[in-house]
């Protein structure tokens, strides 16, 4: 797949109760949906995990001796088969191409943004008075797309969010030159940002 592979990855939280809510919204999500025919542990062995250590994280809350060490052990269990099954639906999403975005998603899972799967290069450009307008090459309308202006390049302000490659910004100061940024939202997860195109407006 090369540097164009679209990675599953789960963002587990810390806390013991949002575990466990994560992992029961990704067997809630998986269950009959039809990119997962044949799920790798299956999603029983997952729930099963998932009780225990919810028995296990009632047991600490009584202050029962030793609970903790057993909660403990309970949710490295249930860690360990949320990350072979992220490591299933990986396997299923590089099955499917153009659709590998789509599939993780789908599991209740995330996508790992890397900053070059995107076009740094943009254009800024001022043919109408107070106008800018800046265009990218990314143009998934899945994706949000974080559009950034700048007087200064130090002090940056996002000015809106689009779904396609194109951003108007509007209203602006004829004669200066403002600076411009981008990144990608994909999910909860953003990419780095794009280079920073300067553009003296008409």
């Amino acid at each position: 797949m090369g540097n164009n592979r679209t990675v599953c990855i789960l963002k587990l939280p810390r806390k013991v109760d949002e575990v466990i809510v994560h992992a029961t919204s990704i067997v809630n999500k998986m269950t009959g949906n039809t990119f997962f025919t044949t799920p790798s542990p299956s999603l029983t062995s997952v729930t099963t995990a998932i009780n225990n250590l919810l028995a296990a994280q009632a047991a600490v809350e009584t202050g029962l001796s030793g609970a903790t060490k057993t909660r403990d052990d309970k949710q490295l269990i249930l860690v360990t088969l949320l990350n072979e099954l992220c490591a299933y639906v990986q396997i299923t999403a590089d099955s499917k191409g153009d659709l590998a975005e789509e599939v993780i998603l789908s599991a209740g899972m995330y996508i790992r943004a890397y900053a070059h799967k995107y076009p740094q290069v943009f254009t800024a450009v001022s043919e109408l008075a107070g106008t800018v307008v800046c265009t990218s090459e990314v143009n998934k309308k899945r994706y949000a797309i974080e559009w950034y202006i700048s007087s200064d390049s130090n002090v940056w302000t996002i000015h809106h969010v689009t779904t396609i490659s194109t951003a108007n910004f509007t209203g602006l100061t004829s004669g200066a030159i403002y600076n411009f940024k981008y990144r990608v939202i994909i999910g909860e997860e953003a990419s780095d940002f794009s280079q920073i195109v300067s553009c003296r407006v008409k």
